[in-house]
């Protein structure tokens, strides 16, 4: 299985560059689920984390612990190759509707943990990845 290389990136032949590593595809697999909002893809309404939809809510600790849950529930329902270890979500400090999203994976069977972070604000994403 191949995926693009986030951020995206041009090869030697200067086409799109793709990676096959298990690390870089379940990342990409995280990263479209979370940008993606329920019911946004006509023939999967299902298919999204919800996360979008939480930039104009309410900023409350209560709610981001349970959202957590649901996020890390629903990856962890479609990861095949990887365990969610955790999911975070924060508030940026100073900065209203902006979001913070964290999530730890490991591929199985075990191994090293990989993060993908992810900055949702009302007009844009900012991608961190380590």
């Amino acid at each position: 299985m191949q995926t693009l290389r986030i951020p995206l990136q041009l090869d030697s032949r200067r086409r799109l560059a793709v990676s096959s590593t298990g690390a870089d595809v379940m990342r990409a697999q995280i990263l479209d689920m979370m940008v993606t909002a329920r019911g946004e893809r006509p023939f999967r309404p299902t298919y999204g984390a919800g996360v979008p939809e939480m930039l104009f809510g309410n900023i409350d600790p209560i709610i981001f612990k349970a959202k957590e849950k649901d996020i890390q529930n629903y990856l962890s329902a479609r990861m095949v190759a990887g365990v969610i270890e955790e999911v975070r979500l924060e508030e940026k400090e100073g900065e209203g509707n902006t979001l913070i999203v964290t999530v730890l994976f490991r591929l199985l069977p075990g191994g090293e943990v990989y993060t993908v972070s992810q900055t949702f604000t009302g007009l844009a994403t900012e991608e961190s990845f380590k």
